[in-house]
């Protein structure tokens, strides 16, 4: 169930991490949120003067910590102040629900709950859809460094033929469960400013569209792509032509090898911003 109008006050803000073997950038998040190997790892969770890592047992080394004022719940299930809070009605905000954290929620933890997502929120007062980039507009801060821990933690592998999950170091678990609570404290505030800018209506439509999907002929589809490659392989074959086959056909997509080509024609390429040579379409035209 979505809540549209859910206001600030209505709101259990939280943020999973997960780990997997789906590339969620390639394969996108339905794929990712129904894969067998996708599970939790942490959910930071904030609900007026509470403040919750909850950490599933099994994924981080013993000795783990909560940041200063956010209680450690290591359990299975969720907080009973959670289950309280919805039972009483209240309503789970993340930023991208509709696409990722609602999906995973009721594959992994199938509580009955209302939500909300702050994404097209932001979009709706003009603001980029990213958390991270709509923070840095608002509040001139991103997103914790410890970013750089979602490649390391978040992804799975599959050795001896069992999926293995990453585990690392206490020091790599605390720094990823501070980031999580940061993700958690900006987007309480983001929401705060760009829930007023809520269209339910329109977002009511555009959930029963991405629930119920759009009719595509798949058949056509299939002979586009095709279309596509064909024609994308006849041009580069042209462009190597064009270079008396110095440049591959395969490698005709590469900045680098294109430049080192004009160069060594004498030709001098405008500069970008940074004062290095660019193909920049509008420059070399």
């Amino acid at each position: 169930m979505w809540n549209w109008t859910a206001k600030p006050s209505d709101c259990v803000f939280l943020d999973f991490e997960t780990q997997s073997l789906v590339n969620i950038r390639k394969d996108g998040g339905r794929k990712y949120v129904h894969d067998p190997s996708t599970r939790i790892s942490l959910t930071g969770l904030m609900h007026e003067d509470r403040r919750t890592m909850w950490v599933q047992p099994g994924t981080t080394p013993e000795g783990i910590k909560a940041p200063d004022g956010w209680e450690l719940h290591l359990d299975k299930a969720p907080p009973n102040w959670l289950l309280n809070a919805i039972s009483q009605g209240a309503t789970l905000c993340a930023h991208n629900a509709l696409e990722f954290d609602e999906p995973v929620w009721r594959k992994c933890i199938g509580i009955d709950a209302k939500w909300v997502d702050c994404m097209p929120f932001c979009r709706a007062a003009g603001l980029p859809g990213s958390l991270d980039k709509a923070c840095q507009a608002l509040f001139s801060r991103s997103k914790h460094q410890a970013y750089g821990l979602l490649n390391m933690l978040c992804t799975a592998k599959v050795s001896g033929g069992s999926v293995q999950y990453p585990m690392a170091t206490v020091a790599a678990w605390n720094a990823f469960i501070e980031y999580c609570c940061v993700d958690v404290k900006l987007l309480s505030q983001l929401y705060g400013l760009v829930y007023q800018f809520a269209e339910p209506e329109v977002l009511e439509v555009h959930q029963k569209i991405s629930e119920r999907g759009i009719p595509i002929d798949t058949a056509l589809a299939g002979r586009l792509v095709l279309l596509q490659e064909e024609l994308a392989k006849k041009r580069a074959e042209e462009f190597s032509a064009a270079t008396y086959y110095e440049i591959d056909s395969f490698d005709v997509r590469s900045v680098k090898k294109v430049k080192d080509w004009l160069s060594g024609l004498g030709v001098r390429l405008p500069l970008d911003k940074d004062d290095k040579p660019t193909l920049d379409k509008k420059e070399l035209n």
